[in-house]
Parts: C-alpha cells; sequence; structure tokens
C-alpha cells in the first residue's frame, strides 16, 4: 500500500479508507506548555519569480521546513506513483530530511539579533518595510552569498487552547490497536514502532503548523508534506489533505492525555486486518 494516501497510512500504514469517530474529550489541549519559537513561528510564501525557493516555513518548536523550486516540478515527477488508494491520483511527493528533491527539513534557532539559523541550510532574515510590514527575506545559505526576495506571510489560525496545543513538532510514542470479531473485543493491545508486521516503515515525526501545514517524517528519512484545517473543533475533528482538495472522508479525531497527542480511527475496511470485522487504532504521540 502506498503510504501517500491517508493520514493513518502516514501514522500507521495500515488503512485506505477512515471513518472518525465523534466522542469527545473534557480537555481541550492538554497539560502543554508553550512552544519556545510560538511567538515567531510562521510561514512565508516567496515572491520573487527568480527565487530557488517557494517558501520558509519556522514551526513553534524549532524546526523548519524549506521548499524549493524543485519540489513542485518533482511532483508532475512522482504523480505516477500515486494510482493506488480509494482516492485516485494524489500527487504526493516525498523527500528526505536533508537537502534532496525539493525539501529541506531541519532544526532552526533565533540568534541574539533577531535572525534565525537554520541548520544545514542557512542564516535567514525578516526584513520589514514601513509600519512595520513584512516586505521580504533576506537568506544567506550556508557557504553562499545574500539574497533577498518578496515574500507574503502566509495567514495564520486564530489562538485558541486546542490549537496552540495540536501545532508543534511531536515524536511517535506507540500505537494502541483494538480488533473486534462477531461484536466482541479480540484483541486490545500497544505496540511499538515496527512490532506489527503490517506497518512497513516507522514514523519518527510529526509537525503541524498553524499556516495550515503537516509533515510526517519516517525512520528512513522520507517525509510527507500535506496540509490541515479544522473540521469540527468541538468534536475535535481535522481534515487533511494531500492534493489541496478536503474530503470528508479524509479525518480525523484528536485527543490530548497529559503532554501526549492521540490520533483515533476506526474502520470496517480492513486492508491487512481483514481477520477482524472491525479495527480501532489509537497513535501517541509525545512532545518533542
Amino acid at each position: 500500500m502506498n503510504k501517500q494516501f491517508s493520514f493513518i497510512s502516514f501514522l500507521v500504514l495500515a488503512f485506505a479508507l477512515l471513518v472518525t469517530s465523534c466522542s469527545k474529550d473534557d480537555a481541550d489541549g492538554g497539560n502543554l506548555d508553550t512552544p519556545k519559537y510560538e511567538s515567531v513561528s510562521a510561514k512565508y510564501e516567496i515572491l520573487s519569480d527568480h527565487s530557488p525557493y517557494k517558501s520558509i516555513e519556522l514551526g513553534a518548536s524549532g524546526d523548519y521546513i524549506v521548499i524549493t523550486s524543485d519540489y513542485y516540478s518533482g511532483m508532475s515527477r512522482a504523480s505516477s506513483l500515486s494510482k493506488k488508494g480509494v482516492f485516485g491520483n494524489w500527487g504526493v511527493y516525498q523527500s528526505r530530511a536533508t537537502n534532496y528533491d525539493g525539501v529541506i527539513y531541519g532544526s532552526y534557532k533565533q540568534l541574539s539579533n533577531g535572525d534565525f539559523d537554520l541548520e544545514g541550510f542557512g542564516i535567514i532574515k525578516v526584513v520589514y518595510g514601513d509600519n512595520d510590514d513584512i516586505e521580504a527575506l533576506s537568506i544567506t545559505p550556508d557557504g553562499g552569498e545574500e539574497m533577498q526576495f518578496d515574500v507574503e506571510k502566509v495567514e495564520a489560525m486564530d489562538d485558541n487552547g486546542l490549537t496552540n496545543s495540536l501545532c508543534r513538532t511531536w515524536l511517535f510514542e506507540k500505537f494502541r490497536v483494538i480488533a473486534y470479531l462477531d461484536d466482541k473485543k479480540v484483541l486490545d493491545e500497544y505496540v511499538d514502532n515496527g512490532d506489527l508486521d503490517y506497518f512497513d516503515v516507522e514514523v519518527s515525526e510529526v509537525l503541524f503548523s498553524k499556516s495550515g501545514t503537516y509533515m510526517v517524517v519516517y525512520g528512513d528519512e522520507t517525509l510527507g508534506v500535506a496540509s490541515w484545517k479544522w473540521k469540527d473543533m468541538d468534536d475535535k475533528t481535522l481534515y487533511y489533505s494531500w492534493d489541496g482538495e478536503w474530503y470528508e472522508d479524509c479525518t480525523v479525531q484528536i485527543s490530548f492525555e497529559g503532554n501526549s497527542l492521540v490520533f483515533y480511527e476506526k474502520t470496517d475496511d480492513l486492508g491487512e486486518f481483514d481477520e477482524f470485522d472491525k479495527i480501532e487504532m489509537y497513535t501517541y504521540l509525545k512532545e518533542k
């Protein structure tokens, strides 16, 4: 099964069709501190035609994503890989967590002068114009010359407890798998990455941002970049999308248990689990 075609494919690589539960959770956002770089987290779309970069995003936990111009040309090349799955031709692109095939991912820190040092990439500086409006980014790649490009800051989601808690970088912790046969629970156990034969790629990190980005990093250093938005905050359900469209099937429910983020999904389309009638899956992530 191609790992690009559903949210649970990215998190557990087992299911193709998802049905979201609508149960309630009393806690809005768990017991989480504000991430170190929450106040400066942002996504910048680069407007200059001659730029080798399409966007630069600074995550709240101190991780960055640079999308280069090669990423978009690569998507057309990768579209032939996306013929599987119930949702059709989703041209989801993959990259390694270094400067490879159009995506650069790593950690950053803010310097004393306000600039940002993106490890493995270079230094960026936000350039302000009149009335403190952001008008450009100055980029000095490692070993390269300073460049400046016109940018637009992507509008961020409104602050609230649930969004603020979700939008940070998470590390994989564990799965909980519950299986039913003839309406009876026949399996209920916690497993780690790689402990089930159904999961052929391990999950390493998951990043959510208020700019609507979500990205999954795998144990083999490949990664996938997609989009998300809230469907129903009262039910803590969100949409995810790999092709810019929002499908009713492509939803997932979240909750918080202390400082862990939990994704809950269930399905009757069992795939590799066809010896059961129904599967419920909980994926636990811990704050990075």
